[in-house]
């Protein structure tokens, strides 16, 4: 794949317990209540495991030593007497279980028939390292929750969005915004996402012919469904990537915005921009900041305006998608009101749209949210067929109101 695309993969699908791989040797040397102890230890779930950072290594000071090579020990007289003698056992031989069935199979599982893909995409100075704990927090509830995680698979990736991370090609003046000293903000904001949606469909696209785990036993595409979902910034190209044919079959847009002129006639307020202040009615495709050219550039891309022009072409994209949208109701940056016109009028036309709430939560990914979402991913994975779209807004209390910092 280019170069200017850095990826971070992580491979979900091959997170198997590690006993139906392996089987340790016996040890002839151990007493039998160290054997049973070392079998116990054997099928317990992978300590401090990438994908289960929740699951801890047992740390009982009371257990006996396993070391597999005990100090030496000699004895030159008579034979020790054992200090009691060996009770009878509680069963007659024939009432004891067969030895095969106290142990898992040691055959692997079968490879997975499917292999979905979340791809996540990150805010505003960020790169593709900030969903990492999400990522995992996502892979964990799938593979402990699902009941497809034996025989399907996720994996998540994560990319830099343009002019981000490695793919930085001008040090932060086309990312600043009009107060910051940059005059095509309004310009650089929208192709910036709008071209990180697409350099996803393109990962989408290649990656199988890349990574060999997307692939079945004839070289065809294993790749089963495809979930986009991204915050602040990248829940702008998540609106981006949804609208796109052939690309994704569900998407999540955390503390995102789909009317982008609503939300850059109140930064230009905010910001005090000139035009703005001398002709609001004129500042849309009628100044500098937004000359007409840019704003038939936007019709093409953001969600609101392409409604506007073109309704019925919008909810044949979205058919049969399902979209989340998790907002803070005191996000000043991107106030959840902004969006509120378009999406109810998608969800009277059968759009599957979710949108969730949480009062006193500014722009910011809570813990809650996060929660949210996964449990959103593995339902959208598990789901075969149609459901009815949410409720236009479902307002929640997000326990800790006023957080400012990332959860993630």
């Amino acid at each position: 794949m280019h170069a200017e695309v850095p990826l971070l993969v992580m491979e979900g699908f091959t997170h198997f317990p590690i006993h139906q791989f392996t089987q340790k040797p016996e040890q002839p040397h151990l007493q039998p209540k160290q054997q049973q102890l070392e079998q116990q230890a054997q099928v317990s779930p992978i300590p401090n495991h990438p994908a289960f950072p929740h699951r801890k290594a047992p740390n009982n000071p009371s257990l006996p030593s396993l070391r597999p090579n005990p100090p030496a020990f000699t004895h030159n007289g008579p034979p020790l007497p054992l200090p009691h003698p060996r009770p009878p056992h509680p069963h007659p031989p024939h009432h004891r279980r067969p030895p095969h069935q106290h142990h898992r199979p040691l055959h692997p599982p079968p490879p997975p028939t499917k292999i979905h893909l979340l791809l996540l995409l990150h805010p505003l100075y960020r790169n593709q390292t900030f969903f990492t704990g999400l990522a995992k927090r996502t892979l964990g509830e799938f593979y402990d929750h699902s009941p497809l995680a034996r025989t399907q698979g996720l994996l998540v990736v994560t990319t830099d969005q343009r002019n981000h991370g490695e793919r930085k090609v001008r040090e932060g003046a086309s990312n600043h915004n009009w107060k910051k000293g940059n005059p095509n903000y309004a310009a650089d904001l929208i192709s910036s996402y709008t071209g990180t949606a697409l350099d996803a469909k393109m990962v989408v696209q290649w990656l199988p012919a890349y990574l060999p785990q997307l692939r079945d036993d004839e070289g065809g595409s294993r790749v089963g469904k495809v979930l986009v979902a991204g915050v602040s910034l990248g829940g702008h190209a998540t609106w981006v990537s949804l609208l796109e044919e052939g690309f994704c079959d569900a998407g999540c847009v955390i503390v995102g915005c789909a009317d982008y002129r609503k939300l850059m006639e109140h930064r230009a307020e905010v910001m005090g921009v000139e035009s703005y202040k001398a002709s609001p009615d004129t500042f849309w495709g009628g100044s500098k900041e937004v000359p007409r050219v840019l704003v038939e550039q936007i019709g093409k891309t953001d969600p609101a305006s392409r409604w506007a022009g073109d309704k019925e072409e919008v909810v044949r994209r979205l058919r049969g998608k399902r979209i989340l949208a998790l907002e803070g109701a005191a996000d000043e940056e991107v106030p959840p009101g902004f969006s509120e016109e378009v999406y109810a009028e998608m969800l009277g036309e059968g759009v599957r749209l979710e949108v969730r709430r949480w009062e006193g939560v500014g722009h910011v990914c809570t813990d809650e949210m996060a929660g949210v979402f996964t449990e959103w991913v593995r339902s959208v994975v598990q789901e075969d067929g149609a459901v009815a779209g949410g409720p236009v807004v479902e307002k929640l209390h997000g326990g800790q109101a006023g957080r400012t910092k990332s959860s993630l």
